[in-house]
């Protein structure tokens, strides 16, 4: 198995204003953890929400959120490229 990174801005409603996924595939669960934690470690209003099952950041206003989510895929080839 592989495992892809999506992520979407997410509005004071629920409501998603943008989304897409990167273009990166992990071998691993925990490559994409670590690639998420990355990308999240700039922004000071961070963390996992265990019962909806995303990790987000809390825009300065928090009116917004950008949330991102890992996804199981079969891999593509026998090689899975790693970030």
């Amino acid at each position: 198995m592989a495992y892809t990174v999506t992520w979407r801005v997410v509005g004071p409603d629920e409501r998603t204003v943008e989304t897409d996924a990167f273009p990166e595939a992990f071998g691993r669960h925990e490559d994409a953890v670590a690639f998420i934690l990355d990308k999240l470690s700039a922004f000071p209003s961070l963390g996992f929400d265990r019962g909806r099952g995303f990790w987000a950041r809390t825009a300065p206003d928090r009116r917004i959120e950008t949330r991102f989510s890992i996804a199981e895929v079969p891999a593509y080839s026998d090689a899975v490229p790693r970030a």
